[in-house]
């Protein structure tokens, strides 16, 4: 494949290669460093140990673009979505695949009977 440009998105930390392929098919690679952002999310959750929410809402992960467009392209899943059934399949992948990500050391989703 014969690179042809590259981006970078300083906002998101995502940098996109573009490639022509030996049929003259554009072909995108996406990457991003996500290391600082991990690093952030350690350190939310070292101080939420032993936080107990008195409201329905606080932060439990940070998910940043290039993760929610891949959980979007394999789970055919919206990670802004209104249904709690959806949100609860996102709160099994993020507890299942990307653990780093949690700000919170509670657990997001946990198998009951008849869950794989």
């Amino acid at each position: 494949m014969q690179l042809r440009e590259t981006e970078y998105d300083p906002w998101t930390g995502e940098t996109k290669k573009w490639y022509f392929d030996n049929d003259n098919n554009i072909v995108c690679e996406r990457s991003a460093d996500l290391s600082a952002l991990i690093n952030n999310c350690k350190a939310e959750a070292n101080e939420m140990q032993g936080f107990r929410a008195k409201t329905a809402f606080h932060k439990v992960a940070s998910i940043p673009p290039i993760i929610q467009v891949k959980i979007m392209k394999e789970h055919n899943l919206d990670v802004f979505t209104d249904d709690p059934n959806e949100r609860k399949r996102v709160e099994r992948i993020i507890e299942q695949e990307y653990p780093v990500l949690k700000t919170n050391g509670a657990k997001l989703w946990r198998p009951t009977s008849g869950t794989k």
